[in-house]
């Protein structure tokens, strides 16, 4: 099949072909300008059902779109709009929705590229876009860029931390926190013992640190840094204080957990485990898939060490969930029984460092009456993925809010109503691990009702 864009030529009176391409598979094109330039890329498939776009290359007396928007609750009355500067313009307009994503109103103008609206009500959603202008250009305003979201909000504080013995701490925060696991730096433990081995997601307001051995009795400080919260504002960087103090009482708890193959789990405890115990698979689950252990192994050098093998089922990775192995019923060499609560589980969380294997799942999706969720899953840990319909039309930006690899959608634009049936296209962006930007990965999903 071949496709072509023709020209209506005045003097002629015809149209004549200004553009072909052969072996494309569809018979619908996706227009839309998406990398904000002023020029509308075409969207074609080829007979690889691969996505292709297509940009005129012609000059355009537009301003550049400013780039990398962010936009963040700073406070309970305030909202941080940033952006990259686009070269040669004179200044930036602001706007602002207080209600939906398209009732919009300028707010200010700015000539540097950073704004802080303030007085603005807690607890509420507000919704930004920014263009460029320069007045020397016939087309004086750039297109808008993507809309973004604010949750204004009290700032996040760190408000306790307390020991539950066996090297386990649990910290409380005032705000809900990320979904993801945070890096081990963001924690330091005073009197030198640094930060934590893992980190797991406990609840909403809670974290369990583990540092992987019993903390010698007596007073601590934790300082919280680099945090952020479940809506995407940063945490306060705070010091608060405990006493720990367990007895002798010796325990057997789980102290590090890691994947060491596909189906694979390296665990380790912090005394030898009983041979007659450790490869009872129901002593095991593996969430959230729940794929079962169909074997374990004891390491031949240390006993503290076993493998769990898991049936060749799911997806362990990137996949936007964070993984939690249980344990029950498991003894010590010295016939000590695993503790319950903290110690008995741990976590894993993954995400990529580029944008090559990205997918959307289930694909399709058939939508019926209860939670719709997708996932586009395999992303890099700060990720964006911007979904449109086959007109082009901008349906919703999906932010990734956790480290897990991954970012859940609802189906909802962003007026909140679920989509209909059809094709949709997604574009993802994101920064690796050292910040920087990475190849942007283009795709498509179906929904069904």
């Amino acid at each position: 099949m071949y496709f072509y864009i023709v020209k209506y030529d005045v003097i002629s009176q015809t149209f004549k072909p200004v553009f072909y391409l052969k072996d494309i598979n569809s018979f619908n094109q996706l227009v839309y300008d998406f990398d904000r330039n002023g020029i509308n890329e075409i969207g074609l498939n080829i007979n690889s059902d691969t996505l292709f776009f297509y940009e005129k290359n012609i000059t355009t007396q537009i301003p550049p779109t400013p780039l990398s928007l962010k936009v963040f609750a700073s406070d309970s009355n305030k909202v941080s709009v940033s952006f990259d500067p686009s070269a040669g313009v004179d200044y930036y307009k602001i706007y602002r929705s207080n209600f939906d994503s398209l009732h919009f109103l300028i707010l200010d103008s700015v000539q540097s590229p950073g704004y802080l609206d303030n007085n603005l009500l807690n607890r509420k959603n507000y919704f930004y876009f920014v263009t460029a202008v320069d007045t020397s250009l016939i087309i004086k305003e750039s297109q808008p860029t993507e809309m973004k979201k604010a949750f204004t909000h009290n700032k996040s504080r760190l408000l306790s931390a307390s020991y539950l013995g066996n090297g386990f701490i649990l910290t409380v925060f005032s705000e809900r926190v990320n979904y993801a696991i945070p890096p081990m730096n963001s924690f330091i433990l005073s009197n030198g013992l640094g930060s934590p081995k893992n980190i797991t997601f406990k609840n909403n307001f809670e974290y369990l640190l583990s540092f992987g051995q019993r903390i010698p009795n007596g007073n601590y400080s934790v300082f919280s840094r680099n945090l952020t919260d479940f809506y995407g504002s940063p945490v306060d960087s705070n010091i608060v204080y405990f006493f720990a103090n367990q007895s002798d009482t010796q325990k057997f708890y789980m102290q590090k957990l890691s994947l060491t193959g596909k189906f694979r789990l390296r665990v380790e405890f912090n005394l030898p485990v009983d041979t007659s115990s450790f490869d009872i698979q129901s002593n095991y689950v593996f969430e959230p898939f729940h794929q079962k252990v169909i074997s374990a192994e004891i390491d031949n050098v240390n006993p503290a060490v076993i493998y769990l093998n898991l049936e060749n089922k799911g997806y362990i990775g990137a996949s936007g969930r964070n993984y939690i192995l249980r344990v029950t019923n498991l003894y010590s060499q010295s016939g000590i029984k695993i503790v319950e609560g903290a110690g008995s589980f741990l976590g894993l969380t993954f995400s990529k460092e580029n944008l090559d294997e990205v997918t959307v799942y289930p694909n399709p999706y058939k939508v019926n009456l209860g939670n719709n969720i997708i996932t586009f899953a395999n992303l890099t840990q700060v990720a964006s993925v911007f979904v449109y319909d086959l007109t082009g039309r901008f349906i919703i930006e999906v932010k990734t809010i956790s480290s897990n690899g991954g970012a859940d959608w609802d189906l909802k634009d962003n007026n909140g109503n679920i989509i209909p049936s059809g094709i949709y296209i997604f574009r993802a962006a994101g920064k690796d691990s050292n910040g920087n930007d990475v190849k942007e990965k283009v795709g498509k999903f179906a929904v069904i009702k």
